[in-house]
């Protein structure tokens, strides 16, 4: 680990949100929801993906990732941020 510090001995963590699942018919009842002008939904789920990098170095070290689902009793879909809220007191 210690050649992955980056600027003062610090680590460099590398987040993103990536689809990895979606249909308009299979679903679940932690699908998010896209609703589309012609009427259609598109059911899909999400994850927040994290890893420590390091310019210039081709290693990266992938941590685990955090779901993007729809959250018991809401009816809003979640989003990237709020995984992140999640994620950073689990890291």
């Amino acid at each position: 680990m210690q050649n992955l510090r980056f600027l003062d001995g610090y680590y460099l963590m590398a987040l993103d949100g990536t689809e990895y699942f979606s249909s308009q018919q299979v679903h679940c009842s932690g699908c998010l929801e896209k609703h589309h002008r012609n009427g259609k939904v598109t059911y899909h789920h999400q994850m927040l993906g994290a890893a420590i990098v390091c310019p210039g170095r081709k290693e990266v070290i992938p941590l685990m990732p955090e779901p993007i689902l729809k959250q018991d009793g809401e009816s809003k879909n979640d989003c990237e941020r709020n995984a992140l809220k999640r994620f950073l007191p689990k890291f």
